[in-house]
């Protein structure tokens, strides 16, 4: 560290990040969403993990994109045009994403 305000902002971090440091409640659920646009055939799928031990692997927490984006307000995959927006944001098939490279 060079100054007292770089411990500030490390402290200030620290806080922000830290489970056990958190001011504030934590959020119960977290979220990821995944495009493969240069995939054959292009996929998108969503997860929704509770913020807590995962049982089970990712399997039980994928979703649609469309789940997500109904969750949290987010509208995702904007640039894409919205006829195929509409068909790969509706997709949640885990195997898809095991099987096809």
């Amino acid at each position: 560290f060079t100054s007292s305000a770089d411990v500030d902002l490390v402290d200030e971090l620290h806080l922000q990040l830290g489970l056990q440091l958190f001011p504030g409640p934590l959020p119960s659920r977290f979220f990821k969403v995944i495009l493969a646009p240069y995939a054959k055939p292009m996929r998108a799928i969503g997860f929704i993990f509770p913020n807590a031990k995962a049982i089970g692997g990712l399997q039980p927490a994928a979703v649609s994109v469309d789940s997500v984006e109904s969750v949290t307000g987010h509208d995702f995959f904007t640039a894409l045009p919205d006829s195929l927006q509409k068909i790969i944001e509706a997709q949640s098939d885990f195997h898809l994403w095991n099987t096809l490279k």
